[in-house]
């Protein structure tokens, strides 16, 4: 472990990216999956405990405890602290419901799976000073859905305009440097249902407690989040 904080500043979720720095981040992510497109979980034993069983996605059992009555009333139950998000999305069961059938979907279909970050938000990222960006926080790493880490760290980095107007060439950016690195060459039309389901995983930052994140860092993520969700009909495509 090193010290970078002379050598790079790091990403704050009021402080939205530009569409050239995200597509610097989404090369980054291309060249990690690449390498481990569609491995075999069994090839990276630190996935395990000492078991032998495989150690549980801690993200699934935190957004659960967070659609429980007393959290869920604690972010949404008072106007003065409810993130700034769609009136669709606040009936918790239907969260519930659209979270439960994400989950079922990513677990049964691995035709896009390798090694992720997966936690690739914008605060978990750093810039160094030739403006180059990077990853840091990596103990989410795991063997998962590379569309998650695509959408959820494309969304959460830019405003929802710059979104809605640079998403698709982004993602045609991600996907022609998978294939330079050695992934499968795809389009985006191949990929772009799995991207809508997974802009619901960005709903978590609208659930997280005042004593996780501050107010203005939740407003800002789940602004974008909500937006993203919305205008693809993610909770819609998951049945829900």
């Amino acid at each position: 472990m090193s010290d970078v904080s002379s050598e790079a500043t790091f990403g704050t979720m009021l402080e939205p990216w530009t569409p050239e720095r995200v597509g610097e981040g989404l090369k980054q992510l291309a060249s990690l999956h690449a390498k481990t497109w569609n491995t075999k979980e069994e090839e990276y034993p630190w996935l395990f405990g000492k078991d032998g069983a495989k150690l549980e996605n801690p993200v699934r059992n935190i957004i659960l405890a967070l659609l429980e009555p007393a959290p869920w009333g604690a972010r949404f139950g008072d106007k003065k602290v409810r993130p700034p998000v769609a009136k669709e999305l606040l009936d918790p069961d239907r969260i519930k419901r659209a979270f439960q059938s994400l989950w079922a979907f990513a677990d049964s279909d691995q035709k896009y799976f390798s090694l992720i970050h997966g936690d690739d938000h914008i605060g978990n990222t750093l810039i160094f000073k030739d403006c180059t960006p990077g990853f840091i926080d990596w103990q989410g790493l795991q063997y998962g859905p590379s569309i998650l880490d695509v959408s959820y760290f494309l969304i959460g980095c830019l405003t929802a305009e710059d979104q809605r107007q640079h998403e698709e060439k982004l993602v045609e950016i991600y996907l022609e440097t998978l294939h330079k690195e050695g992934g499968p060459k795809m389009t985006r039309v191949d990929i772009w249902g799995d991207y809508r389901r997974y802009c619901m995983q960005g709903f978590l930052w609208a659930m997280t407690p005042q004593a996780i994140q501050p107010d203005e860092a939740v407003f800002a993520m789940a602004e974008r989040y909500s937006a993203a969700i919305m205008d693809h009909g993610s909770v819609e495509l998951l049945g829900v």
